[in-house]
């Protein structure tokens, strides 16, 4: 496998063919990227409600955002629709995602964000190239 890897890594025309796969997947959403909430509502098949609407075009329109709330009002939800949108949207777009514990993010956040996909394909990327 790792021969095949080296292999693959150095032929030009696979490295063609995955750029144009890479790009083929990213013409798909081009369309979101100024457009969230589209997203939310046309790829990720959910509803918004107002707040969460404005939370997710505040991630166009400013370079850190800090949400405040209660418990039980959708922030992880949000965030997960973010990044699912980010992630299909730009290709080298990245981002710092807090919370209070580490199990706030990876469990909660991330854990909404890969339940958002799983009905349509792997969170890893690179398993579309296979």
């Amino acid at each position: 496998t790792m021969l095949r890897n080296r292999m693959n890594s150095s032929n030009p025309f696979l490295k063609q063919v995955e750029a144009q796969s890479k790009a083929n997947y990213y013409d798909q959403f081009s369309k979101y990227q100024m457009n969230p909430n589209a997203y939310a509502n046309d790829i990720l098949k959910v509803s918004l409600w107002s707040k969460q609407q404005e939370i997710l075009n505040s991630l166009i329109e400013y370079e850190k955002v800090l949400v405040r709330s209660g418990h039980g009002v959708g922030k992880s939800f949000t965030l997960a629709c973010g990044i699912n949108w980010i992630y299909d949207s730009y290709t080298d777009l990245t981002g710092i995602v807090t919370g209070a514990t580490q199990k706030a993010v990876t469990d909660i956040v991330f854990g909404e964000a890969r339940r958002l996909r799983k009905t349509r394909f792997s969170w890893n990327r690179s398993a579309i190239f296979k």
